[in-house]
């Protein structure tokens, strides 16, 4: 039983003689094995006692050290066994893990209707798409951490079965999850900060929410208000949920305390990076609510901003949109501080610039080009702009709206002094683009 379990130990057993009188004992860790005595050594042919002992016990050694060989062979073989198994195991996990990811994507992505909205009782806290998309996220997230736990337990069982490996074990243990015991304690520890955080979290969420649904109410007409008309509802709703966010950061700073922690000077660090950022989008806000609440751009009219014009679709906050002769444009209110702003008004001018020949210059050439201009818009002008070698040149404004106007104005133009039977000049008639206009202006 003793060479039994010093063999199965796995560890180096000593083997040694002992004498006690006349006998001889062999002892293998601390344990006797065998008593030898005179009449041992007599029937065996040995000159003495020690000398019978001593050679079984250098057969004991031999018949130990075989042992354990084969036991440490074996059990290295059954570790790499296990190694692989534990691996072939770990990569079926992982594929179901995927699959399970895949299917839940799936389902998401094809079934929006049946992801529900969060409610706290009649306000919707968070929206099916916001919902939905959270959700998303959260599946590919889970998919990755699970992978990454699987491959870390997978890698942990490999190196704790070898013995010249299981320090490294033991280290990438401390190395993880040493960490994580910090966290934890430390999440316990300030629980009931965090409860309060939470709370005040859902809270804000539920005021920013209220808030966005009643200024939407009141854009809509649903809601009346007399210190606020319904067309700057949805401005002051975005700055009034501004500053409920940042009034409650203002007062829920000072109750985490003033940790000096890495994760606070993270997180200072890229509070000034957000800042720092995001300096142009409040320049432009600020610009923005002198335009919007001034009034000073209507929906419907014409402007020129930075040298594009054209009918003023949308005012926000942050900027202008323009729908011109070719296209539409986003202008940003920060633009407007170094570029002038031009407004037309709900009908802006057309002008045409005429070039006639020196011969023509008298009164009835020029009622002539106004009664052309009045049968295209309103507030007909006609202007001596320029007198030269190549003739007179008349710069004839009319203003209306609508695409399509200066062509009107020319075509109307050439067909009266055709039929007047007064000649151009080599320049011809040349449409005059507002920037121009402005320009001179």
């Amino acid at each position: 039983m003793a060479l039994r379990a010093a063999a199965e130990s796995g560890e180096h057993a000593a083997v040694r003689v002992e004498r006690r009188g006349d006998d001889a004992l062999v002892i293998v860790s601390d344990k006797t094995i065998v008593t030898f005595g005179p009449e041992d050594a007599a029937a065996s042919g040995e000159a003495s006692v020690a000398a019978l002992a001593e050679d079984v016990a250098g057969r004991v050694r031999v018949a130990l050290a075989k042992e354990q060989s084969r036991s440490a062979a074996l059990l290295t073989l059954l570790s790499v066994a296990l190694v692989v198994l534990s691996g072939m195991v770990a990569l079926f996990f992982a594929r179901k893990i995927g699959q399970l990811a895949d299917r839940a994507s799936a389902f998401l992505e094809q079934h929006p209707e049946r992801i529900p909205a969060i409610r706290l009782q009649s306000i919707e806290v968070v929206r099916p798409e916001s919902f939905r998309a959270a959700m998303l996220i959260a599946t590919k997230a889970a998919r990755v951490l699970f992978r990454l736990g699987i491959a870390y337990g997978w890698v942990l069982i490999g190196l704790s079965l070898f013995e010249p490996t299981r320090g490294y074990a033991e280290r990438l243990s401390g190395f993880v999850f040493g960490p994580l015991y910090s966290l934890l304690a430390r999440l316990i520890g300030s629980l009931p900060l965090l409860v309060v955080a939470v709370i005040a979290a859902i809270a804000l969420i539920v005021l920013v929410r209220f808030v966005g649904l009643f200024f939407d109410g009141v854009a809509r007409g649903q809601t009346t208000l007399d210190w606020l008309p319904a067309d700057l509802a949805a401005p002051t709703s975005i700055l009034v949920r501004a500053a409920v966010v940042i009034a409650f950061f203002l007062v829920a700073a000072p109750l985490v305390g003033a940790d000096d922690g890495a994760l606070v000077r993270a997180g200072t660090a890229v509070i000034a990076a957000l800042a720092l950022s995001a300096t142009p989008v409040v320049a432009s806000a600020a610009a923005g609510i002198v335009v919007v609440y001034g009034r000073r751009l209507s929906v419907g009219d014409h402007a020129e901003i930075g040298g594009r014009a054209g009918r003023v679709r949308a005012v926000s906050l942050l900027e202008v949109e323009l729908e011109g002769e070719d296209g539409t444009f986003r202008i940003p209110h920060l633009y407007s501080l170094v570029r002038p702003t031009r407004l037309l008004g709900p009908e802006p001018p057309v002008s045409v610039e005429v070039t006639l020949e020196k011969t023509t210059l008298d009164e009835e050439v020029r009622d002539l080009l106004r009664e052309a201009a009045g049968a295209v818009g309103s507030r007909p002008r006609v202007e001596l702009v320029r007198l030269d070698a190549e003739g007179a040149c008349y710069r004839v404004t009319a203003h209306r709206a609508g695409a399509g106007a200066s062509s009107e104005l020319v075509v109307l133009l050439v067909e009266a002094l055709s039929a007047a039977e007064i000649p151009l000049a080599k320049a011809g008639v040349r449409v005059v683009p507002t920037s121009s206009r402005a320009a001179r202006a």
